[in-house]
């Protein structure tokens, strides 16, 4: 996984390419071609937390990814489209999360009961 943040995301995209793909682009397109690449690689977030959560039947994983908004609004706009919040997938993790967090709550003021009076 260490390769995978150390390469570029345009290097991997054109080992990808035929072999043949170059020979038909001149060097203006080429040019273009790698900036076009290199404006839609990630930079570094603030917070970038990947987990994955083998336990489960499937392979699934979760990450939150944070920092300052450097999207366009026109992208913004598109992208608030095609991502909406309210999706049965998005609601039901939102209410395990919050279930989870109120049975630890729950959890801490059972085993703190003994130390603190109410």
């Amino acid at each position: 996984m260490a390769e995978s943040s150390q390469t570029n995301p345009l290097e991997e995209l054109l080992d990808r390419l035929p072999s043949g793909f170059f020979d038909g682009l001149n060097a203006e397109q080429r040019a273009q071609l790698w900036e076009a690449g290199h404006a839609v690689t990630w930079k570094r977030h603030p917070v970038n937390i990947r987990v994955n959560l083998p336990w489960l039947p499937r392979r699934l994983f979760v990450t939150v990814v944070a920092g300052s908004e450097r999207r366009a609004g026109d992208r913004l706009a598109i992208e608030g489209r095609l991502h909406r919040l309210l999706r049965p997938g998005n609601v039901l993790f939102f209410v395990g999360v919050s279930t989870l967090f109120l049975l630890l709550a729950m959890g801490a003021l059972v085993l703190l009961r003994p130390l603190v009076e109410f």
